[in-house]
């Protein structure tokens, strides 16, 4: 519809009385008014994307990965104590000039001890996703007998993988306070230590847990030394 020469809108109205009768203080104040919530909007995503941004920089992906299992939780002193413990035999692998160790603790009480079920959904939905993308390859147990009938997931001492004869657990591990590279720090209970095996060579795993695997020897080889 064409439109009448002369004929003024309402926004028409508004678009005047803005331009003409406000000075320009006012004007960005009337601005503000209607726009200040989708600008506080713009800068908290912004905000966000920075904050994100710069966390992903500084994230630092630790040199090695270790996980315990048993009923009772390591407190964080407790865990920032085994993974400086646990690096002091290791090397600094990506370069940023600190060797580091990440715990990961499932609590799973494998003495047929009572466990609450939320508890225990947990631990082995953690340990089913640790298991399948290699996160950890040395296991601090609580139970070693008993983790390894339920997940057969150590190999032995040597890397060779055990045959359904050789499934005992405590032969596939040893006590945290026999070897003398971690002795040094007393954990306070009963700790043994496992070295996760790779079934498959074809997978990725295999390239995951090689640098560990130099680890798991120097820890070892302490014992004869």
């Amino acid at each position: 519809m064409p439109r009448i020469p002369g004929y003024e809108t309402e926004a028409d109205r508004v678009q005047r009385h803005l331009k003409q009768d406000l000075t320009r203080e006012e004007r960005l104040r009337n601005w503000w008014w209607y726009h200040q919530f989708h600008v506080l909007v713009v800068i908290l995503v912004l905000l966000l994307l920075g904050y994100f941004a710069f966390q992903e920089r500084n994230m630092v992906e630790a040199d090695y990965h270790a996980a315990w299992v048993g009923a009772v939780q390591f407190t964080e002193e407790e865990a920032a104590a085994i993974e400086q413990q646990l690096a002091s035999c290791g090397e600094d692998l990506n370069g940023d000039g600190v060797v580091s160790v990440q715990l990961h603790q499932y609590l799973l009480a494998l003495d047929g001890s009572e466990q609450d079920e939320q508890t225990l959904q947990a631990a082995y939905n953690g340990l089913e996703t640790d298991f399948s993308v290699g996160q950890s390859a040395i296991f601090l147990l609580e139970e070693p007998e008993a983790f390894q009938a339920a997940f057969g997931a150590l190999c032995c001492l040597d890397g060779t993988l055990p045959t359904g004869t050789d499934t005992s657990g405590e032969e596939l591990a040893v006590l945290w306070n026999d070897t003398p590279a971690l002795q040094a720090l007393e954990l306070g209970r009963e700790c043994w230590l496992g070295f996760r095996g790779v079934w498959d060579e074809t997978e990725k795993v295999q390239e995951r847990v090689a640098p560990d695997w130099e680890l798991w020897n120097r820890i070892l080889d302490s014992r004869d030394n």
